[in-house]
């Protein structure tokens, strides 16, 4: 692929696949599991899987993904389920947390994440993927998903969130506790038995650490992680 890889690019041809398989009559819960769908996700040029988001584990891989970890189905096992865990390097394990919390609330119509992945048991790649939902529950939750990625050369990862969240003190964390629950720096300042000024460090170093600049940062964050 000669042209720029991005997230909204991926979006595009996500959704011309989908398109195309719709068109095929295969994305229904009928033919969801079937060979002719695995045959046209191989003709694709990129990376891709099908998720089944309620169990939140992939069920199937076209060969180009099949080939780059090294895996000899298109169709997972549990076995492969376990080994799938340990593809995903350490660094980016957020995008696994951002995933769940994705599809439970399932108010935006694409995950798009950064990821490192094992290739081959050998080197890790970074990539780049788009996701979305194509087939729901009769109670309109999620139910099947997929996802398209690539490997463009020149993807950039910021440093993982469970890193920076590590870099937090004792303290900052009682004061990132407080300010998630409403209180003011003044009423934290009272409660902790600081002054103002020293609230007002902690939160300014609170920021800086997890390189954010606003309280619904740092609310969104808590939301999605254990802190």
């Amino acid at each position: 692929m000669t042209e720029e890889i991005t997230f909204t690019n991926l979006q595009v041809h996500l959704e011309q696949l989908i398109e195309s398989l719709e068109n095929q009559n295969l994305i229904r819960f009928e033919t969801i599991k079937s060979e002719e769908l695995v045959a046209q996700m191989n003709k694709s040029d990129f990376y891709l899987t099908l998720h089944d988001v309620e169990y939140f584990r992939p069920i199937c891989l076209n060969n180009k993904m099949v080939e780059f970890y090294g895996f000899s189905n298109n169709w997972l096992t549990h076995f492969d389920h376990f080994y799938y865990l340990k593809t995903i390097h350490t660094s980016t394990y957020s995008a696994l947390i951002e995933s769940i919390s994705f599809f439970r609330k399932d108010n935006s119509k694409y995950l798009n994440l950064k990821y490192k992945l094992l290739h081959k048991n050998v080197e890790w790649k970074n990539m780049i993927g788009t996701t979305r939902t194509i087939l729901r529950k009769k109670n309109g939750k999620p139910k099947y998903a997929l996802s398209l990625l690539a490997m463009p050369e020149n993807v950039v990862f910021e440093t993982d969130i469970f890193e920076k969240i590590k870099k937090l003190t004792k303290r900052e964390k009682q004061v990132i506790e407080l300010l998630c629950s409403g209180f003011s720096q003044k009423d934290i300042s009272e409660k902790l038995f600081i002054s103002e000024h020293t609230v007002n460090t902690h939160v300014k170093n609170i920021y800086k650490k997890l390189s954010i600049k606003k309280i619904s940062e740092l609310f969104n964050i808590v939301e999605k992680y254990t802190i």
